[in-house]
């Protein structure tokens, strides 16, 4: 089977006026310049694709070694969740914090390259009032379930610098965790689709509606249900 990387890839590559930057001219125009992955709806929004590929579970390990020698760090003979682990140190609550963001860094690292990626796209080609989304997938990194993914995301959405968003660029956020797939009915292997919303971006309501009727179809297209969506509402 093909990877869920080149099965999105596939199938936005075939949606109704929706245009791939990796076609020559573009190449040709870019040049050197970062660009975006997709440009969807007619240019009225800039898709930027990112995989999650590196499993970061030895940031686990190496972030509680050092606390290993405390006298108040427990001793288990079986495999403990790191809750259980961490509920008897009195700073228990931070280090989960640390390990929080050292696991999800990739997500953060995402949301900066394609920030500057998708600014650069409505630069050269002059789409100033085009919208950014970041799609995010996560094939095999089993650690990254997707509500530590979506948090991160979440906190990276709304993050703010100087008063204004740390990453204007992004205004949706799609993630889609094939590895935590399950069944859904008998044959269907299913996994979650999130979408989330920046609330305070300018773009046109019908934006959300068409990305939810092609949400559902993508469920399908890339052979994983949506059975999960999520809007940002505050």
């Amino acid at each position: 089977m093909k990877s869920l990387e080149q099965r999105f890839i596939e199938f936005f590559s075939r949606v109704q006026g929706t245009e791939s930057l990796d076609a020559e001219m573009f190449r040709e125009l870019f040049g050197a310049s970062r660009r975006a992955d997709f440009l969807l709806k007619d240019r009225e929004a800039i898709v930027e694709v990112k995989t999650l590929k590196i499993d970061p579970v030895y940031k686990v390990e190496a972030r509680l070694a050092v606390h290993r020698n405390r006298p108040e760090f427990p001793l288990y003979f079986w495999r403990a969740e790191l809750s259980e682990i961490l509920k008897h140190l009195p700073d228990g609550e931070a280090i989960k914090k640390d390990i929080f963001r050292a696991l999800t860094n990739s997500v953060q690292n995402a949301f900066r390259s394609a920030n500057d990626q998708i600014r650069e796209t409505k630069r050269i080609l002059n789409l100033p009032k085009s919208c950014g989304i970041l799609v995010v997938l996560n094939e095999n990194v089993e650690i990254l379930r997707p509500d530590y993914v979506t948090a991160r995301a979440n906190a990276m959405i709304l993050e703010a610098k100087n008063d204004s968003l740390r990453f204007p660029e992004i205004a949706y956020v799609w993630i889609f965790s094939e590895t935590h797939s399950r069944k859904v009915g008998t044959v269907l292997q299913g996994a979650p689709i999130i979408l989330l919303e920046e609330p305070q971006s300018d773009h046109s309501p019908e934006l959300g509606d068409y990305l939810v009727i092609v949400e559902r179809t993508l469920g399908e297209a890339v052979t994983i249900a949506a059975i999960s969506r999520q809007n940002r509402e505050f």
